[in-house]
């Protein structure tokens, strides 16, 4: 009997390794929130209970990821004590020989009952499974925190945890950009963490707003080779340039990998957008829900140059428009753009236009017919500097792009008309072409950024993006649009500097309520 099992096993892994696909499921979930009828215990099993229950609708997967936050829940963010109650200790996972399983563990205490759940779940389902949780470690064992948050001899991480098809813990991974977590340490120095399957496939992940900076992404990418990245996230859109699914698509385009981006679901606080992309192939599958929880599923290929450029979203007018209007409820934080150079869009336009080292030349040809409903004007941006992400760090940019604006002034910029069905599209673009031309340093990273009125971005095979050395110290990127477009809220080019961040932004940011 036990020969007959092992060659199954066998024949099994073999399958899979030779397979040009594996089946990915990222989950958007709105958590149940914390109310005096349930602890913050009970919350994160019955949390994790409705994990356990979506997946279990998708047929045999190979790997599942679930978004940041959504066990603990935000509430618990800022209660400190609640946070260590539910935290679970993890070894340090550094040599292959440690091996974790909760679902196995004969101690009593030894892992929440919820960690023991997930683990028990992807051994049943035999799925490698993803989540985010808070992690807790005693202070005195603790040498890789850059600042010490001792209370209660606890200091708490921000952390992945990642299980084998076992119910093994074979990683975790502690998130190093914080945003807004006065409990939670930060890693002394970022952690560049992966892993390999048994379907062939290695993968790297990170946390929310890690994805907007140099370490750790960019060096599992560029360092590291690492094509493939699961990423939960709890994102709060804002606009023009950094609704989720728009920030998903540009990193995993600009980069040409593949992301698998889990995203937490509560509209109200701008909370919701998760896809599974291909790089330049763009998203195979995404989706935003108004007000709940979305298994997607689907066959994700290993090798880039196979996948097929494949988007499981309808383009047309009337389908946009029906997006946008169930979205009105989606909220939207409006990025201060007081600093940008700008000018306003009317008619064709040719002009080339300096901010500090970086130039941007845009050539656009437009429909417009008047109207005197409510109807958005539209302004080239223009940016060369240092901004606030609302408060925890500041970073660099350098951004040439079209956005969207509700009147004639460049502080309306990123700011929607509501309701959706008052809004008079009177604007076509029938040609864009954006070129951004700057200094080239190894510590840049420029992405292709679009957004249209459903809030997800555009189509690959509409618009195209290259980049061109034009000599050994400088470089143009050019962002064109290949087809006419009359539901575009932005159109350009969204660059990372990532060697002034931290240095003083140019302009002040309000600190954003969560």
């Amino acid at each position: 009997m036990k020969l007959i099992i092992i060659s199954v096993l066998l024949f099994s892994i073999k399958t899979v390794l030779t397979d040009s696909t594996y089946k990915a499921a990222i989950i958007e979930y709105h958590p149940i929130q914390h109310n005096n009828s349930i602890t913050y215990k009970e919350l994160c099993k019955k949390n994790v209970e409705n994990y356990i229950n979506l997946i279990k609708k998708a047929p045999q997967l190979d790997i599942a990821v679930f978004p940041e936050a959504t066990i603990t829940t935000l509430t618990a963010f800022n209660h400190r004590q609640v946070l260590i109650d539910i935290a679970v200790e993890l070894p340090k996972l550094n040599k292959p020989s440690i091996k974790v399983n909760p679902c196995l563990s004969s101690l009593k205490n030894d892992f929440p009952e919820y960690i023991k759940d997930i683990s028990c779940a992807a051994k049943d389902l035999k799925t490698y499974i993803v989540i985010n949780t808070v992690e807790k470690i005693v202070c005195e064992e603790d040498d890789e925190r850059e600042v010490q948050k001792c209370t209660e001899k606890w200091n708490l991480y921000n952390t992945n945890v990642i299980f084998d098809r076992n119910g093994d813990v074979i990683k975790k991974y502690r998130k190093f950009n914080l945003f807004h977590e006065p409990q939670n340490c930060r890693p002394k120095n970022p952690e560049y963490v992966t892993f390999t399957t048994d379907f062939g496939v290695t993968f790297g992940t990170f946390i929310c707003f890690d994805i907007l900076f140099e370490e750790p992404g960019e060096v599992l990418v560029r360092k590291l080779g690492v094509k493939h990245f699961v990423y939960p996230t709890m994102w709060f859109a804002e606009a023009p340039f950094l609704t989720a699914l728009q920030m998903q698509d540009m990193w995993a385009s600009g980069n040409n990998v593949t992301l698998l981006a889990a995203n937490a679901n509560d509209p109200k606080v701008g909370s919701g957008g998760s896809g599974i992309y291909q790089g330049l192939k763009g998203p195979r599958s995404f989706t935003i829900e108004s007000n709940g929880s979305k298994l997607i599923v689907d066959d994700v290929y290993k090798n880039l140059n196979e996948a097929n450029l494949i988007r499981k979203v309808d383009e047309d007018v009337d389908e946009i428009d029906r997006k946008g209007l169930e979205r009105d409820g989606f909220r939207l934080i409006a990025n201060n753009l007081k600093s940008y150079t700008s000018f306003e869009i009317n008619g064709d336009v040719d002009k080339r236009v300096c901010h500090k080292n970086l130039c941007c030349h845009f050539k656009l040809k437009i429909d417009e017919v008047e109207s005197k409903k409510f109807h958005y004007k539209y302004r080239a941006l223009i940016f060369s500097g240092v901004r606030s992400f609302n408060g925890p760090i500041n970073g660099g940019l350098e951004v040439c792009a079209i956005s969207f604006c509700k009147d004639d002034t460049q502080e309306s910029c990123g700011q929607r008309f509501i309701p959706y069905s008052k809004i008079d599209w009177v604007t076509t673009f029938k040609s864009i072409e954006i070129t951004a031309s700057t200094i080239k340093t190894q510590h840049k990273q420029h992405f292709p950024n679009t957004l249209l009125s459903s809030l997800e971005p555009i189509s690959p095979q509409n618009f195209e993006f290259t980049q061109i050395d034009v000599n050994e110290k400088n470089v143009d990127l050019k962002m064109k649009l290949l087809t006419p477009e009359s539901r575009l809220l932005t159109f350009g080019i969204y660059g990372r500097n990532f060697e002034l961040d931290n240095e003083t932004p140019d302009q002040v940011y309000d600190k954003i309520e969560l």
